[in-house]
């Protein structure tokens, strides 16, 4: 039998010590908040689901809701995107179980369509459906009490503000998107802390709105690399890779700093060693934004990111190598010496993290 003490009471009692007596807090609830942030956890895998899930049930009920002539009323159309949207947030408030919410998922994500179908044919305006779609957007995120229809809602806001820099035809403005949501990502990252004590809103918020950001910001990246599927010309990529490589190495230096690696020269080392890794990818700025949501997922303690982080890594790293013109030798000793500095950089700060990691 283990009889060892959970973490939550050894820290509680490290803390209880430090303040005295004056230190004062609500076990039952502190429990319960671990309870639930242990189970919403545990049920990744059947959130994924849920979202694929609401997809399919969305693109079905879509071609039944066109069957009947649906189609025909643009009024219509906004009508039920918006009953769809209130809908699934009311419901989702009083009743979040499994299947509940992957029907209402299916029905937020269909709200949305019919929406933006609805509002485009009663106003030809782009611009204006980006805008009536970033402010729905926002205000399904403050009222929903649901992380999934928070995460869509991020999703969507972000969308519209990248397309409105596509509609504009102004490609370059993304580069304005990217540095955004790389500030705001890494900003919430290192104040991850702060951000969960301040109020129980911005607790509950933190998850779906940091995990929005990520996909966000992959999701622009995607789209610096795939230009020609797009028909769009963005220039000056090194730009995007600059606000990248700060951000990672602000992010290093407080991994370091946790770790804690206090000599001088292997702080050095690493960041020497993590420029040259990027030097070659600077007009690939989708790898250096890979390695910051790694890095920042890894000082947060933050699974799920690292993992969705790692699978862009691998993505942009194997486009990265198809689309260099060089020959076959060169590519080959570019991903030599590359493996080189990484093999390296670990024996370096094997040593150094060892305890951290443990």
């Amino acid at each position: 039998m283990d009889n060892r003490a959970h973490p939550v009471d050894v820290l509680l009692e490290q803390i209880r010590q430090e303040e005295g007596e004056a230190f004062v807090f609500d076990e039952g609830k502190i429990r319960e908040d671990i309870s639930k942030s242990v189970s919403s956890s545990a049920s990744l895998p059947i959130r994924l689901l849920t979202i694929f899930g609401g997809i399919m049930a969305s693109i079905f009920f879509i071609g039944f809701l066109l069957l009947i002539g649906l189609y025909d009323s643009d009024l219509g159309m906004l009508i039920v995107g918006l009953v769809f949207l209130i809908g699934s947030v009311a419901i989702l408030r009083y009743n979040a179980n499994t299947m509940m919410e992957t029907s209402c998922v299916a029905f937020n994500m269909m709200g949305y369509l019919l929406f933006c179908t609805g509002f485009s044919e009663l106003i030809s305006s782009d611009i204006a459906l980006c805008v009536a779609l970033a402010a729905l957007a926002a205000g399904v995120f403050l009222v929903a009490d649901n992380m999934l229809l928070r995460f869509l809602a991020v999703l969507v806001f972000f969308g519209s503000l990248a397309g409105i820099t596509l509609i504009y035809e102004a490609d370059n403005l993304m580069h304005v998107f990217i540095g955004v949501v790389t500030a705001l990502l890494t900003y919430m990252s290192l104040k991850e802390a702060k951000f969960m004590r301040r109020s129980a809103l911005l607790n509950q918020v933190y998850r779906p709105l940091r995990m929005g950001l990520v996909f966000s910001l992959l999701s622009g990246l995607a789209l610096l690399v795939h230009q020609p599927l797009l028909s769009i010309d963005i220039t000056h990529l090194w730009v995007s890779s600059l606000f990248l490589v700060v951000a990672l190495l602000v992010v290093l230096a407080k991994v370091l700093q946790q770790a804690p690696v206090t000599n001088r020269k292997t702080q050095a080392i690493v960041y020497i060693c993590c420029c040259l890794v990027l030097a070659p990818t600077m007009l690939t700025p989708s790898i250096a934004g890979a390695l910051l949501v790694m890095v920042s997922s890894f000082y947060i303690g933050h699974r799920v990111s690292f993992t969705v982080g790692l699978l862009g890594l691998i993505y942009f790293v194997i486009l990265y190598y198809y689309d260099l013109q060089f020959t076959l030798l060169v590519k080959s000793g570019i991903l030599v010496l590359s493996g080189i500095l990484f093999i390296v950089g670990y024996l370096l700060l094997h040593k150094n993290l060892k305890s951290y990691v443990e």
